[in-house]
Formats: structure tokens, sequence, C-alpha cells
């Protein structure tokens, strides 16, 4: 009813990326000072106990519960420099004049800062920015370049360096390090500030983050020295080690000027920059991730990153805040990253990452993080399929076979999809205009076997668990070779309990059986006493999607993932839409996690990659990849929204 053949214009878009940096880029919100009406500068992040979000910024604390802003105000209207929230949630802020706060509610429910200042005696104010909260051993130190103050409990204490301190203190095990810059590299042990031996060619250098790889090895970012490696002495804190960690990401961040860093909790770690963003490396120290103005945040210069209870990212940059939805189902490539056409195909082949388009084949390049051409392939492609080692790309021009070094050309019949036979690996089935070739594939030599013509294109091709191979056609239902029958050409038509046919009906395999997308919502088969096939209302998934029109679908680890249109009676306009459908202990619903990112997306193909656990949603707007995830997040607080695009 609703359906309309897309295949007069769709991409080829062949991405080339290694598996462990090709899963895609993170959705991004950038919330920007036209939203929030405060200052531009924002230097960190902290989340309270009831969810809510408290960013320093340059005109106080902001703070957001997920739908309105508003401004804390410190005294004489002074920049917050710094913020953390200690495990109960409660908030504490470092700011201008050496002022150091902890955030509260009034009487009447109104957020105030309370200064702590006042907590010392004269002689040991520090004068100068809080840059910096360090919490350790359950207590909070804050630090400026002439002061350390350490809060333990409710009793304070100042340490004064000789010459200045460094604004970055570092926790590792039990034990606080930090510099007393052209002095001594120093550790806080039992309130004592004592030398840590053998460093005496550090005194001068400035570290920006250190990162934990396990209880005693930490990776210390010296801004212009690069990665050190820190093995800690537990026992005796004065000889922990320090040397030079050779690593393969150096330079990259030495080039950005690194500035801070911020510990995952999936042991990944944040390095934000000056200059290029902010970096996600992994315990090898390689950088899997590039967050920057060409990836989706608005500002490159990142002051610091932290990551909120529900595992996601928040950005504080010096134009804005990013929110990263590290925790989530849905990564894309789009125009910003290089795709140049509208998306009709994707695989992995390799370890790397490949996309069709209606311009050509591309791929990604996970340095310059963007996507290039392959081998300048710019024939209009309509699929991608792995076979036997090989990349078979489906083209107005006929079918092409890519072995990671070379193209040739297998014939030159358009073709829209190709399916190889999973029970007869030798055996290649190719949709075309026309009907369904069939080609035997033998070591490495492509041939023609023969032809079904079936006067429709046939735009999708699948098999099930009864051997039998379907062919999705355009106008003319679905025909299958019957296995039981010696692979006869048979027919499900309106008479077998086809819908009635107003378009394509699509095909594809779920679980190892076929379900059948239609302008009625999602059919499967089952094998009646005479060995033919007859369409029923899927089990599982019909009742989610009866009365709309099922474009195209794919599996995702047991659930499924379609493109959706339906007729929106009180607008009276057809709405179209990617549905998301959990299955579980035999019944449905509808995720709704990536139903608002996708609405109103022209939705090209859905195809599964089940050794990588992926499911790619092609569309005219760029390429979608959806990663189920094994465990769902238990939130320990319901005030804050968990999704705040």
């Amino acid at each position: 009813m609703f359906r309309k053949l897309k295949y007069s214009v769709i991409l080829v878009l062949f991405c080339v990326v290694t598996i462990r940096a090709q899963k895609g880029e993170y959705f991004i919100h950038n919330y920007l000072p036209k939203e929030y009406n405060q200052a531009s500068n924002n230097n960190g992040v902290a989340q309270d106990k009831e969810g809510r979000i408290f960013i320093a910024n340059q005109s106080g604390v902001l703070v957001y519960d997920g739908l309105n802003w508003q401004i804390i105000a410190l005294p004489d209207l002074i920049p917050a420099f710094s913020i953390i929230n200690d495990a109960e949630g409660n908030i504490y802020v470092g700011a201008d004049n050496g002022e150091f706060f902890t955030i509260e509610k009034n009487k009447s429910g109104k957020y105030v800062s309370v200064s702590l200042k006042g907590n010392l005696n004269s002689n040991d104010h520090p004068q100068e920015p809080i840059k910096q909260i360090v919490s350790l051993n359950g207590n909070l130190y804050f630090l400026s370049s002439d002061k350390l103050i350490e809060k333990k409990g409710n009793s304070y204490r100042a340490y004064a360096p000789q010459n200045a301190f460094h604004i970055r203190a570092f926790a590792m095990g039990k034990h606080l390090f930090l510099t007393d810059v052209d002095n001594n590299v120093l550790v806080l042990d039992n309130a004592v500030m004592n030398y840590v031996s053998n460093t005496e060619s550090l005194i001068s250098e400035k570290a920006f983050f250190n990162f934990r790889i396990n209880a005693n090895t930490f990776a210390m970012g010296y801004r212009n020295i690069g990665i050190y490696k820190v093995t800690y002495d537990s026992i005796t804190p004065t000889k922990t080690k320090f040397e030079k960690w050779i690593n393969n990401s150096d330079d990259e961040l030495l080039e950005s000027e690194f500035n801070n860093g911020c510990e995952l909790k999936d042991g990944n770690f944040v390095v934000t920059s000056n200059k290029k963003g902010a970096f996600l490396i992994n315990k090898n120290l390689d950088i899997i991730k590039r967050l920057n103005s060409k990836t989706g945040i608005y500002e490159d210069n990142v002051k610091s990153g932290f990551q909120d209870r529900n595992n996601n990212l928040w950005l504080a940059t010096y134009y804005g805040v990013s929110f990263v939805e590290l925790n989530s189902k849905l990564f894309k490539y789009d125009r910003q990253t290089g795709i140049s056409g509208l998306v009709t195909g994707a695989a992995y082949y390799d370890g790397k990452l490949f996309v069709s388009t209606d311009k050509g084949v591309q791929f990604f390049n996970p340095v310059s993080n963007m996507f290039e051409f392959l081998q300048g392939f710019n024939k209009q492609t309509w699929n991608l399929t792995k076979i036997d080692n090989d990349l078979f790309i489906s083209t107005e021009k006929g079918v092409f076979i890519y072995n990671g070094k070379t193209i040739r050309q297998g014939n030159d019949k358009r073709t829209f999809c190709i399916l190889s036979d999973p029970y007869k690996k030798e055996l290649i089935y190719t949709g075309t205009d026309e009907g369904v070739d069939v080609y035997s594939y033998i070591e490495k030599k492509y041939t023609y076997i023969k032809t079904y013509q079936l006067n429709s294109p046939v735009l999708s091709l699948a098999s099930d668990v009864h051997k039998n191979i379907y062919f999705g056609c355009a106008s003319n239902g679905i025909y299958y070779l019957n296995y039981y029958r010696s692979f006869l050409l048979d027919s499900i038509q309106k008479k077998e309990g086809l819908p009635q046919m107003l378009g394509e009906n699509y095909v594809f395999t779920y679980k190892n059986n076929l379900l059948i997308g239609t302008d009625s919502g999602v059919f499967a088969v089952r094998k009646r006493a005479d060995n033919r096939v007859e369409c029923i209302k899927s089990p599982e998934f019909y009742a989610s999607t009866k009365s709309s029109e099922i474009f195209r679908a794919a599996e995702l680890e047991g659930d499924l993932i379609c493109s959706q249109s339906y007729e929106n009676k009180k607008l009276n306009r057809i709405e179209n839409k990617v549905i998301y459908i959990t299955s579980e202990n035999g019944k449905s619903y509808i995720n709704n996690e990536i139903t608002n990112k996708l609405k109103d997306t022209k939705v090209n193909l859905i195809t599964y990659d089940s050794l990588n656990k992926t499911t790619f949603i092609c569309t005219d707007e760029g390429l979608f990849l959806v990663n189920k995830q094994k465990e769902k997040l238990k939130r320990s607080y319901n005030f804050f929204l968990s999704h705040v695009i």
C-alpha cells in the first residue's frame, strides 16, 4: 500500500576499518551556550545522587536535569574551574581565588554554594584557582598551584610547595602523587610529602593524565615527553618507578596538547586535549576512537571528561558541553565521515567494513576517520556479500568480485542481491531485473548454470531450515526452490496465505527460519503435508507490525529490526520509522531505544552480520550499526532522564 520500489537511487559504500574501530560513530548531542544561556567555557562535569548533571562553568555551576538548565552563581560571580562528586553524590567545586565549595539545597529547595575555605587557618588559605579535585581513600584533595587542601571528613589540612604545584595530582593505589615544579616529584604518605627517588628528570615536566593499567602499573601522560610507565610501590611509595613507555599513541597525543583524562568503567580511558578533541585509548595504549569536530562534537578544545551513571560520556569544552552516548546499541557513519551517496549495503570483509552506495564503493580509514573510494570503483552498487573469503559486489553493471587486492567482473547483468546457498556452498543465486541466475563458485571460478525467468525484478533472496531458496519479487509474490520436491520452482501467492500484494514482499532469514516483510506486517511460512509451504502470521512479530508495511528487516541476535511505514490517521500522512522488536521468552515488545534517532530515515536495506553480531541499517542518510548489549544497565536513580537527546 505504501511501498515504493527504491532501487532507482541507492548507494555503494565500501568502508574499510579494523573490526575494533569500525562499529561506527557515537550519537552526540552538543549543548551550546545559547541553550543554557551562560558563558561558553566549561571545565568539568559531575553528577549528584539524584542523577542531575553539574558543570563547572565560567559563570558558576550549571545544573541540568535532562530538561531544564539553571545556574548556581558563586560569590563575586567567580568562575568554577573544577568539580567532583563524592561516593554519596555530594558535589564539590573548585573556583577562582582559592575558593572551594560544596553545593547544597537551602530550605526553599534552591541550590546554593557553601564555602569551605573558612575551615582553614587564614595562613593556609589558597590564593590561586583550585584547578583540580581528587578523591582518594574517601578523602578529597583540592589542588591549586600554591596549596593542596586535604579534606578528611570534617577536618582540613593544607600542604604548601617550595616552588609551585603543577595543577594535576594523581591517585595511585592508596597514595597521592604530585609535582612541585622544578623541585621534586612528591608522594603524600601518612600526612607527609616525600620525595620520589630517581625522578630528577621529571621535576620540570607536567603530567596531565594518569591511566590505571592494573593495580601496580599506570600510564602517565606528560605533555612534552609522552607517556611514561609508572610501577607503583605500595609498600614504599617513594620507590615508585617512572620510565618511558614506547607506544603507538605518543605522536598523535603530543600533537593534540592533551590536558586531562578520565577512566571509563569498561577499562578504557579518555584523554582530552586543547587542539584535537578527545581520544579513547585502551590498555595497550592504542587509540580506539577519536571524538572531535569531524566525528560530532562541536569544539575541539576539550577541557575534561566525565562518565555518568548511565555509562555515557560528558565532555566539558571551551564552547559548550558535548554528550556522547557510549552506552548505546546504535552507532552511525554519515556525510561527516566521508560517505558520498545513498547507502545501499554494508559488510565486514578482511577485517574491514565495506559499504555500497549509488556513487560506488568506499572504505573507512580509521586513521583519517573518513571513508575513501575503493580503487576508484564508482559504479552504482546495490549490495555487498561476503562469499568464500571474497567480496561480491552487486551493481547496475553486473557482479564484481573483490579478493582484497583486485576487482574483477563476474557478469554484466544488473544485479540487486546475492545469496550463497548455506547448504550447497558452491552455489550462488543472484537477483536480477527479470528473475534469478544461478552460478557455481569453485576454486574462485565463477560459472553460469541456469536462469529462472520470473518477469519481475528479484530484490531479496533467503534460505530456511527446510533448505528451500526463496526469491522476493518486486510484484509477483514469492517464488522458491522446493528442496522436498527436487528443487522444483514453486510460489507463494494469495491462495497460500500471502497478504494482498500491493508491492514487494521482502524475504529474510530469522533464526534459520523464513520471515516475510509485507504490506500487512511480518509473516512466516510453515511446511504443509504436501511438502509445499504456506504463509502465516508470524507468531513472534505479527502483533507488533500488523497493519503496517515492513519494507526491510533483519535479525539482531534473536531480536528484529525492521523499517515500517504506517498511516498516521490523526495527521493524515504516511510515516516511516525503524522499529526494534525485542523477543524474550516467546514474547516480543517494541524497544524504543533507537526508534527516535531513526525516525523519517529512508531505509534501503537492513542486514545482519552474525559473526560480528551487528545489524547494518543502510539509509539515504548514512549507515547505522546496531550492536546488541549483553546486559541491561540497572539504573540506581530515576530522576535524570536516561535519554537526553
